[in-house]
């Protein structure tokens, strides 16, 4: 990286294969911390060894020879204040209130500071052992250990944070070749206020049955109940950060190496630490762009040997494995009928009008462009499938699962706006960010109005408790009947 002087201007010059390590670093610091302070050290070894042998093919193949980003200095410094502002905003760090969710994210924070690792509550009522998306947290919470401070923990949070977010901005301008201070402002805008047009959706549904939903977060049967919620970016930001930043960097990264599929699972597997909702989106998603590549490319035999490369069975069959035994005390923990799984037969109208505004509108305009692109059918699939699922209390898997696919959408509609082609399509899709920029902007407006106070941490050791009424407490966050867990009594560390 360097600053040089050009017509009386700064520029700062990036090298992508910095960008590269940088991003392969974030994406696999949690994981080694996983693998080195949760299982036995011996298993810890086998994986830390497969997982370095896969990086480094990722590195040698996606590295870029003289690609470089060149950014005037006065807008980094803009994009910058921007993050850091929208973090802060939006309550990472604490200093402004937080949304409900931080209620979760400061308890899973402090139970990493304050307990050993792996985090058992065998003194609860049940006795359990925290079973997570822990990934975003880690690094941060390691940092409170050595200093014996949740805030330390806290402010590193937000330092974690807003360092995958500028990793994955610049991974933005890369990929959509936002190579000039226009360009580079149109993506930053968008970034921001890209959203699905919930607005158009509950106004196709007034007219066709007459009930109007004035919360532009959902959107609503005429019953009331809530139904659909494709997020924002900056609802990600606000409520699941954690689980999403891991998503947009691994998603910037694969967009321009979709071919190589030998690093699918070296590329992809970080994201399940972070976040199990959006990584099976992602899966998805990966897997529909591969079956798509196949058929157009018509060359069976070497994809295929490339799909079933060493790296990715070695790095599935090792840390891929681990992962699945870690999560799998929560996901087999006999959940009640009404959050676990199932597919539903939706509101046929409701769901026409949601789909049709709110991702239809980005996918007609510009089909012809992204028709060959297997990651814009995987999104495209996603989201066409995901209102037929339920799981959850407020339906977490649609809620979630449905990150890669819309930010997926986001960069289609970003590099559209690099060289826009048609006067009419870039008028409608204007038009359509505008009224759908509403939604981001409420939640800026909730984070400073609707919520005063910052969230005090708490232990989670309080949500164990079988005998709770909130299922959603006592049973998305725990492994129970550790005495009986393949991966609490054969692979995590005892304590």
């Amino acid at each position: 990286m360097s600053v040089v002087k050009n017509d009386n201007k700064f520029f700062l010059k990036i090298d992508t294969n910095y960008i590269l390590i940088l991003s392969l670093s974030y994406l696999y610091l949690p994981l080694l911390i996983f693998l080195l302070s949760w299982i036995k050290i011996w298993m810890a070894v086998v994986c830390v060894f497969a997982s370095g042998l896969s990086v480094y093919g990722l590195y040698k193949d996606f590295r870029k020879s003289n690609s470089i980003i060149e950014l005037r200095l006065s807008v980094a410094i803009l994009f910058l204040f921007v993050l850091v502002s929208e973090g802060i905003l939006l309550g990472w760090g604490g200093w402004f209130p937080q949304a409900y969710d931080w209620i979760k994210h400061n308890g899973v924070l402090n139970d990493l500071v304050n307990y050993s690792w792996p985090v058992y509550y065998k003194s609860a009522a049940n006795p359990s052992m925290l079973t997570y998306n822990i990934g975003n947290y880690l690094a941060p919470a390691l940092l409170g250990k050595l200093f014996h401070s949740f805030k330390v923990a806290q402010f590193g949070l937000f330092l974690w944070l807003e360092l995958g977010l500028v990793l994955v901005i610049l991974n933005l301008m890369r990929v959509c070749k936002a190579n000039t201070v226009v360009r580079q402002l149109t993506m930053i805008v968008v970034f921001v206020f890209f959203n699905g047009c919930l607005l158009l959706d509950q106004h196709f549904y007034d007219v066709i049955s007459g009930y109007y939903n004035y919360d532009i977060r959902w959107m609503l049967s005429s019953s009331g109940a809530p139904l659909y919620q494709y997020k924002s970016n900056m609802t990600c930001m606000r409520w699941i950060m954690p689980q999403t930043i891991c998503i947009w960097l691994i998603m910037t990264m694969w967009w321009d190496n979709k071919e190589k599929y030998r690093h699918y699972v070296a590329l992809m597997l970080p994201a399940m630490l972070s976040g199990i909702l959006p990584f099976v989106g992602l899966c998805f998603m990966a897997l529909v762009c591969i079956l798509f590549e196949i058929i157009i490319r018509h060359d069976y035999r070497t994809d295929l040997r490339s799909v079933f490369s060493f790296n990715n069975i070695f790095e599935a069959a090792t840390t891929g494995l681990i992962l699945l035994l870690y999560y799998s005390g929560n996901v087999f923990n006999g959940k009640p009928d009404d959050i676990s799984f199932d597919l539903v037969k939706p509101d046929i109208i409701t769901l026409m009008c949601f789909l049709i505004a709110d991702i239809g509108i980005y996918c007609i305009l510009l089909w012809k462009e992204q028709k060959m692109n297997g990651i814009f059918w995987g999104a495209l699939l996603l989201l066409l499938i995901l209102p037929f699922t339920h799981m959850g209390k407020n339906n977490d898997l649609l809620m979630c699962a449905n990150v890669p696919g819309m930010f997926a959408l986001m960069i289609i509609v970003i590099k559209y706006f690099m060289s826009p082609k048609n006067n009419i399509v870039t008028g409608i899709l204007i038009s359509t960010l505008v009224l759908a920029s509403l939604y981001p902007i409420k939640e800026f407006k909730d984070s400073s109005f609707q919520f005063q106070r910052n969230i005090l941490p708490i232990s989670l050791k309080d949500w164990s408790d079988l005998s709770l009424s909130d299922e959603d407490f006592k049973y998305n966050y725990f492994t129970y009947n550790i005495d009986d867990n393949i991966f609490v009594q054969y692979i995590a560390r005892q304590k």
